[in-house]
């Protein structure tokens, strides 16, 4: 058996109880006619109790003001480059130095070679009108077969004006001859050309400078260039569909970290997938699958066919806009429900979600600057539902060894009566149990021999349609007085009490059986009053 805890329980090893009268009276008007003096009073809201158990989960209220407890994952942050996944681009070329080019060398003794040509990157369907890189570099590698000095520039021009967009120079004086430059391009800006002829294409202008040394004429030049280590910041154009893995999404949902005694069943959780979509590109998000591990050490798996297809993510409207849009995954929408995935009691939910990129196949698509395409993952828990053998504990200073104390002859004193005043507003049946301690916590007296069903259930609204936020809800409270006589002999001992731990425990609104809702402004408040009692015929 495992014992559910909605407050951190302290120790209580109880040394006596008490055994004398006890009244029970339940009170329509005032829980608080004259009597004695007032010792200690403890109000216990249903927030604070479920902040008191669960200190990591994230406690709110939903739009019906339910308390709920959310989970949540870190969020995930989509860079351009998880989107594109583009590779480094390479390319080879080689130019013949024939005869004629030789004959005007050794006429000129320098002679230069330019050519201009279109280069295709190989960004497999992708067409883009334009890209923009965060980082990289453009590497270039010149041999020859020859020992003549080489020099020169590599420029990648605008496909559409011709402007010089980034070059490299490279030279060579020694043989073996074979130049190598690497140059840097952080935040460049490159048009491609996209048409019926080219496709992702470049323009490259190459010029080169022979000069005659007396060395061996080269007869071939071979030429290597490329885009490196690269990393993009923005593009436009056509990004074709494709599926993104995303890292496994996990919430530790710690409401079942502890072992507890008893059932918990929510009637409303869900599972939801929050996007801040930052890039001009839809994407439909596609759970694998949702797994549920527990602390018996026990996993359930749904399995993605066990989930209604999510609906397609909103995408920005324009560079700086942000598509926002929450998908729930919920007892409609999941075989078997969230609620009886819940009733595995999982403490940690694993989600495995990929991303179908422009699953409408749209033609034009843009990844601005400075954005991106955030994903959290969390675990919603409305306090919607039923419990069953649950307890809660709180702690309260109190003043009872003052009652003790003002007595200037203790053999007058007969007895001491104590009245709690029970006022409850929250939807459960409890058990009260009070437990006076010394300062250091050390138990001295309880005030039952043993824990009494004696509080009952504010009442709750079961006629209103499950479906109603009404449904569940406290519409009133209960008042319950609670009259104890203790005897002479055992008195004494309550002059050391300072302080006092209440327990309540119990079930839910109908033994358990019937969904409640938890609001913040529900509590349960217990009061504590004493007098002393004399026997005047003393002499």
């Amino acid at each position: 058996m495992r014992k559910f805890a909605l407050a951190l329980l302290i120790p209580v090893l109880l040394v006596s109880c008490i055994k004398d009268k006890i009244e029970v009276t339940d009170i329509d008007s005032s829980i608080s006619p004259e009597f004695g003096v007032p010792v200690a009073k403890a109000t216990i809201f249903a927030e604070d109790v479920i902040e008191r158990y669960d200190e990591d989960g994230l406690l709110t209220t939903d739009g019906e003001g339910v308390l709920t407890l959310v989970y949540q994952d870190t969020l995930e942050s989509i860079t351009p480059d998880d989107y594109l996944d583009l590779d480094e681009q390479t390319f080879s070329d080689e130019f013949e130095i024939n005869a004629a080019a030789q004959s005007a060398l050794e006429i000129l003794g320098t002679i230069a070679i330019e050519q201009v040509e279109w280069v295709e990157l190989d960004f497999d369907e992708d067409r883009l009108d334009s890209i923009r890189f965060e980082d990289g570099f453009l590497t270039v590698s010149v041999s020859s077969d020859g020992e003549l000095p080489i020099s020169g520039t590599v420029s990648i021009l605008d496909p559409f004006s011709d402007t010089e967009v980034i070059s490299a120079e490279f030279s060579d004086s020694e043989a073996p001859i074979n130049a190598q430059v690497e140059q840097d391009f952080s935040n460049l800006l490159m048009r491609l050309r996209n048409d019926a002829e080219y496709a992702n294409a470049i323009r490259v202008s190459f010029r080169f400078q022979i000069t005659d040394n007396g060395g061996e004429y080269p007869d071939n030049l071979f030429f290597d260039f490329g885009l490196t280590q690269f990393s993009v910041s923005s593009v436009g154009g056509y990004v074709a569909p494709r599926t993104l893995q995303l890292d496994p999404m996990d919430a530790n949902v710690n409401i079942f970290d502890t072992d507890y005694e008893g059932t918990i069943r929510l009637e409303d959780p869900g599972i939801n997938l929050y996007f801040f979509n930052g890039y001009g590109i839809g994407v439909r998000p596609v759970i694998n699958q949702i797994t549920g591990e527990n602390n018996a050490g026990g996993t359930l798996v749904v399995d993605g066919s066990q989930i209604e297809q999510l609906p397609i993510v909103a995408a920005a409207q324009f560079p700086g806009d942000v598509g926002i849009s929450q998908i729930r995954i919920d007892n409609e929408t999941m075989t078997p429900t969230v609620t009886d995935f819940m009733a595995f009691e999982p403490n940690y939910v694993v989600g495995d979600v990929s991303l179908e990129i422009n699953p409408n196949n749209d033609e034009s698509n843009f990844i601005s600057a400075g954005s991106s395409l955030d994903v959290n993952f969390e675990v919603e828990l409305p306090i919607f539902g039923s419990i069953a053998d649950f307890s809660l504990v709180d702690t309260t200073a109190m003043n009872l060894g003052d009652v003790v104390e003002s007595v200037d002859d203790f053999q007058e004193l007969e007895q001491l009566d104590l009245r709690v005043f029970v006022r409850n507003e929250l939807p459960l049946e409890t058990e009260l149990q009070l437990v006076f301690t010394d300062s250091l916590w050390n138990p001295i007296d309880s005030l039952f021999e043993e824990t009494l069903q004696v509080i009952p259930s504010a009442p709750v609204d079961l006629s209103a349609p499950v479906g109603s936020p009404d449904y569940g809800r406290v519409i009133g409270d209960s008042e319950t007085r609670i009259d104890v006589a203790i005897p002479r002999e055992r008195i004494q001992a309550l002059e050391n009490a300072t302080r006092m731990i209440i327990r309540v425990s119990g079930n839910t609104t109908g033994n358990g059986d019937n969904p409640i809702r938890l609001y913040p402004e529900n509590f349960i408040e217990v009061n504590l009053a004493a007098k002393a009692r004399f026997n005047l015929e003393l002499e």
